[in-house]
């Protein structure tokens, strides 16, 4: 029973990340459309240059987020 469930959270874990990777591509390709670069051309120096996140970054900022904010409202209620 315990082996079925690690290999459906398996599972459920890479296609969670095929589906980061092909929304990252086309988070990449908004850059691409903007500034005229080509799909082979990378846009990290861009993202750099305007000081923006590719879009697997700006979704783990905002977990780190919600978390921290979630550490602090916990701590705050059993302090008080």
């Amino acid at each position: 029973m315990i082996g079925c469930q690690v290999a459906m959270s398996s599972i459920v874990v890479m296609q969670r990340l095929e589906m980061m990777l092909k929304l990252n591509s086309c988070w990449n390709s908004i850059y691409r459309k903007i500034f005229g670069y080509f799909k082979w051309e990378s846009v990290k120096e861009i993202q750099l240059f305007c000081q923006r996140l590719d879009f697997i970054r700006v979704v783990d900022k905002c977990k780190f987020s919600f978390f921290k904010q979630l550490v602090y409202e916990l701590f705050e209620q059993y302090t008080v």
